[in-house]
C-alpha cells in the first residue's frame, strides 16, 4: 500500500495500527482491513472522478456507492456455474444409472455419481449466496457512521469535495419560491444544495411532505425519489396531501434500473403485501408498469446515489427549468430525462 502522506510503498508489516513506519503518520483506511478494500488514495481518486476533477461537490452516499461498485458488479459467475452444473447433473445421473444397471461391480460409479450431484447442489447454493452478498455489500449506514467517521478522526473533515447533510442548514429559503423540490434522501438533497440548485432557480428544498406544506403559496412541487416502493408511491401521496397542487414526478423510475447494464440495483427484503397492493394501485394510474411492480415486489430497488453526479445534476436541472416555465411540457416521463445510462467500473 502507498502511504497517503509520504508516498512510500509499505508492506503489511510496515504499517501496524494504520500507521506508516516511514513517516509515522496515521492514515484512515488499510485495504486489508475493510470490505471495500479502500485506502486513502483510492478514496481521493474516487472523489476526483465523481466530482469531475473538483467541478462538483458530491455527497457521502454517492461516494459510498462508487466505493462499493466493484462489490456490486452483476457480472457474476452464475451463468458459468449453471452451465457447469448442467454438465455435472448429466454426468452424475449417467454414472448413477450405469452403476444401478451393472450392479455391485459398478458401486464406485454410483458413488461418484452421487458426489457429482451433491457437489452441484452446493455450488448452486454458494453461487446464489455470493450474488446476494454482492448486491447487499456494505450498507450505506455502516459506511457513513463508521468509515466516514474514521476519516474525520484522522483528517478532521470529510474528504475534500464531499458534503453531508450539514450543508442543508445553510440553505436560505426564498420568500416566493419558483417551485418546491422535494427530495426525501437528505444526502442527495445535500448534493443539490452544495451545487447551488436551490439558489440558482429560487427553489424551496425540502425533505418531507410536511416541509412542502410549510412553504407558503401554491408553487409547483417537483418530487425526486429513489426507484423503491416508497419513492414510487411518493408523488401520488403528495398529490393526495395537496389536492389541486401541480406535482411533477422527476424520477427515478424502476425501468431506468431494471435490466440496464451497469445500473447495479440493490436487493433487500421483499415489501409487505399491503405495500405491493399499493404499488399495483400506482400501476393502475399508468405511473408504473406491471413489470416494474413485479421487480419492486421481488425486493429490488434503485438508488439516486448510483446515478453519476453530473448526470443527476443535469437531469434535475432540466426538470426544474421545465417546471419553472421555459415553455417545455413539465410532466414528461423521467425516462426522457437522462436516467438511462450508467457508468462502467473504472480503475479508481
Amino acid at each position: 500500500m502507498i502511504c497517503p502522506h509520504c508516498a512510500q510503498n509499505l508492506l503489511r508489516k510496515e504499517r501496524p495500527n494504520m500507521t506508516c513506519s516511514k513517516c509515522h503518520r496515521v492514515y484512515a483506511f488499510d485495504p486489508k482491513g475493510n470490505a471495500l478494500r479502500l485506502h486513502d488514495l483510492r478514496v481521493r481518486r474516487l472523489v476526483q472522478k465523481l466530482s469531475g476533477d473538483g467541478q462538483l461537490s458530491v455527497s457521502v452516499s454517492q461516494l459510498w456507492f462508487a466505493a462499493s461498485r466493484r462489490t456490486r458488479q452483476q457480472g457474476s459467475d452464475l451463468p458459468g456455474t449453471l452451465g457447469c452444473s448442467a454438465v455435472a447433473v448429466v454426468v452424475g445421473c449417467g454414472l448413477i444409472a450405469l452403476g444401478v444397471s451393472i450392479g455391485e461391480e459398478a458401486a464406485v460409479a454410483t458413488a461418484f455419481g452421487g458426489l457429482f450431484l451433491v457437489g452441484t447442489v452446493i455450488a448452486l447454493i454458494v453461487s446464489a449466496a455470493a450474488r446476494r452478498k454482492r448486491r447487499q455489500a456494505l450498507p450505506y449506514d455502516h459506511f457513513n457512521a463508521l468509515m466516514m467517521a474514521r476519516w474525520m478522526v484522522v483528517y478532521g473533515a470529510l474528504p475534500t469535495g464531499v458534503v453531508d447533510e450539514r450543508v442543508l442548514k445553510g440553505v436560505v429559503r426564498p420568500e416566493r419560491p419558483a417551485a418546491v423540490l422535494l427530495c426525501p434522501d437528505t444526502s442527495i438533497a445535500a448534493f443539490l444544495a452544495a451545487n447551488g440548485v436551490p439558489q440558482r432557480y429560487g427553489l424551496a428544498l425540502v425533505t418531507d411532505v410536511a416541509g412542502v406544506r410549510d412553504v407558503p403559496g401554491e408553487a409547483p412541487v417537483i418530487v425526486l425519489h429513489h426507484a423503491d416502493p416508497f419513492g414510487c408511491r411518493l408523488t401520488g401521496l403528495v398529490r393526495e396531501a395537496l389536492p389541486g397542487r401541480r406535482v411533477v414526478d422527476a424520477g427515478m423510475p424502476p425501468r431506468s434500473v431494471m435490466n440496464v447494464p451497469n445500473a447495479l440495483p440493490l436487493r433487500g427484503e421483499k415489501p409487505r403485501p399491503e405495500v405491493v397492493a399499493a404499488l399495483k394501485g400506482v400501476s393502475a394510474t399508468g405511473a408504473l408498469t406491471g413489470a416494474e411492480v413485479a421487480w419492486l415486489a421481488d425486493g429490488y430497488t434503485g438508488t439516486l446515489a448510483a446515478v453519476p453526479p453530473a448526470k443527476l445534476l443535469a437531469t434535475v436541472t432540466r426538470v426544474v427549468e421545465r417546471v419553472a416555465g421555459t415553455g417545455v411540457p413539465a410532466d414528461q416521463r423521467a425516462k426522457d430525462l437522462g436516467f438511462l445510462t450508467w457508468p462502467v467500473e473504472g480503475a479508481a
